[in-house]
């Protein structure tokens, strides 16, 4: 008993040496944690309100043409997985006029920003890889789960198109045609109309609607390279 009295300051001393080596280190490690956890919180708390926030649809196709920042998520707030794939097949499906069969696509929920407006909002990314790498990606907003921009190859359209195609100028390639009549019909607007760029294959989709007894145009930009379309990018 008398030996342990006599080594009990040594051991006091080298557990207090020892955690006071220790313990720089363990509070460094909770520093880490509790910073972690309030960054994943407030990424979550900036996501809620994101989602939270009910914007026009007109807004969410300007807003993704302009944004600048992308973070993915591991889900959206208002549509799941399944539904977002059954959605971007068909659509693919209707501009394709059934010609090709699409395989359910890679999706990815993606919250989307702008620094300069500080606008932001949640889409799905929807992707097609052939066997050389090429994708086609569709984009669709969370919120109303329509399709908001597009890069892929399109041949034909199933949707009945007789009254607009008559008043379209036939310089306008049929792939252009076939999307704009698609978002005549698709789209909440009054109309649609399809017109030239200042380049070859570049066209103006503007979006006529309604609003306060005012005519209201939004423009989305389509351009045709090659077999290849991409509108709203």
């Amino acid at each position: 008993m008398r030996r342990f009295v006599k080594w009990l300051p040594v051991l006091c001393t080298a557990v207090l040496l020892g955690t006071g080596f220790f313990m720089p280190r363990l509070a460094a490690l909770a520093l880490d944690r509790r910073l972690e956890q309030e960054v994943v919180q407030r990424e979550n708390t900036a996501v809620s309100l994101t989602l939270n926030r009910e914007r026009d649809f007109f807004e969410t196709l300007e807003l993704f043409a302009v944004s600048n920042t992308q973070v993915e998520l591991s889900e959206g707030e208002y549509r799941k997985r399944a539904e977002v794939e059954d959605t971007a097949v068909w659509i693919m499906w209707e501009l394709t006029a059934g010609g090709r069969v699409y395989e359910v696509p890679e999706v990815t929920p993606v919250l989307m920003t702008n620094r300069d407006v500080g606008g932001s909002g949640v889409f799905w990314r929807c992707v097609w890889s052939d066997s050389k790498g090429m994708d086609e990606v569709l984009w669709l907003d969370d919120q109303s789960g329509k399709l908001v921009a597009l890069q892929g190859r399109l041949g034909p359209s199933v949707t009945e198109k007789k009254t607009y195609m008559a008043t379209v100028e036939p310089v306008f390639q049929e792939a252009a045609v076939n999307l704009a009549d698609f978002l005549r019909l698709y789209y909440p607007a009054e109309n649609v109309r399809l017109s030239l760029g200042a380049e070859d294959g570049d066209y103006t989709v503007a979006l006529l609607r309604e609003t306060d007894g005012r005519e209201v145009i939004h423009s989305l930009s389509l351009r045709l390279r090659g077999e290849w379309l991409y509108f709203n990018l």
